[in-house]
């Protein structure tokens, strides 16, 4: 199953603790119009992709779906500012995230930090499963 435009802006809305009213205000629609998004009852048109994009801090071609990575430096920096160990260990101790994998200690920090975005996208596809069941 894919993961449609509407399941991206619902999973950053909420990521963003924005509630639909909130998102609306920043890109001048309706609580409605949001929902509507979000249900996949209508899509936002470009001008309101690059709207989404700027409110929710991730890229146009993730909400489009041209991406599973909304962007590693905008993901990282929702985070405290942790180290790539500190996200990687916090991402491995969800038991659905577990990852075997050899020589972690070795690798150069741009390793770390794309492994972390590639287990965060999983991550989200999973949540945004969930939801949808």
């Amino acid at each position: 199953m894919s993961i449609g435009t509407g399941d991206r802006i619902k999973y950053f809305r909420k990521l963003r603790k924005f509630t639909q009213k909130e998102l609306g205000d920043k890109v001048n629609r309706s609580p409605q119009v949001i929902s509507n998004w979000e249900r996949e009852y209508s899509d936002p048109d470009h001008e309101d992709i690059a709207l989404l994009s700027q409110a929710l801090n991730c890229s146009t071609d993730y909400l489009l779906g041209r991406t599973n990575n909304p962007s590693i430096a905008e993901v990282h920096n929702i985070e405290d500012e942790k180290t790539p160990d500190e996200q990687l260990k916090e991402l491995l101790s969800d038991p659905t995230m577990l990852v075997a994998f050899s020589d972690y200690d070795n690798w150069s920090d741009d390793d770390k930090k794309e492994l972390i975005a590639y287990l965060r996208a999983k991550k989200m596809s999973r949540d945004v499963n969930k939801l949808s069941e």
